[in-house]
């Protein structure tokens, strides 16, 4: 994983780069208090990820990402058109000073995000989500939020911000926490959500 995270920033010709998980991996030894930060696989808009993850049913444990000073952090960063993450479950720790922060992927630019599922906590300063900071484009399909989650602003168990995409059969069962009473953009599934956008089959528990 770390290595994937080094070739695909390394030039936004490795951006379609696929991947299959063959076995549970433990983050602890690359990324903790001690050994610093995760750095997120396609870590800009420049350089996004692009290509297919399948995450084989597998888990990835101990992400850890301490008070990021730069926006977009998750596992992956930034996903845009026809990246695909699938059938991986994350856990692990993300506290952030600014936003787009989510479990999976911190913003998903017309990219599919399907059947995963996230756990632990996430928190940042807005569009923060389970599964996704933002959705812009493409879709979340049969994904489980089980982290808790807080923001300032801007905050929703899969994803914070939906605009142009879908989120289908989606199921959020953590705790989901604004600050300074922000009651407009905060909710289960999605906080804030534009025209041309489906929400479909999905429940809240949080």
């Amino acid at each position: 994983m770390k290595w994937l995270s080094y070739y695909v920033n390394a030039s936004s010709a490795h951006a379609t780069t696929n991947a299959r998980l063959m076995a549970d991996i433990d983050l602890s030894s690359v990324c903790s208090a001690t050994a610093g930060n995760w750095t997120p696989i396609g870590n800009s808009y420049t350089i996004s990820y692009k290509g297919t993850f399948d995450g084989n049913g597998k888990a990835i444990s101990n992400l850890y990402i301490a008070n990021a000073t730069t926006e977009i952090q998750g596992l992956f960063g930034y996903i845009s058109k026809y990246g695909v993450i699938k059938d991986l479950s994350v856990s692990g720790k993300i506290t952030s000073t600014t936003r787009n922060v989510g479990l999976l992927a911190g913003y998903n630019h017309y990219g599919q995000i399907i059947h995963c599922i996230s756990s632990g906590s996430a928190s940042g300063s807005s569009y923060v989500g389970g599964i996704a900071g933002q959705q812009g484009g493409g879709s979340i399909t049969q994904c489980v939020n089980k982290a808790e989650l807080s923001s300032d602003q801007n905050i929703g168990g899969i994803t914070a911000f939906c605009h142009y995409a879908s989120i289908t059969d989606c199921l959020n069962k953590g705790n989901v926490k604004a600050g300074k009473n922000d009651n407009k953009t905060t909710a289960g599934i999605v906080g804030y959500t534009m025209s041309g956008s489906t929400i479909k089959n999905c429940l809240n528990m949080g």
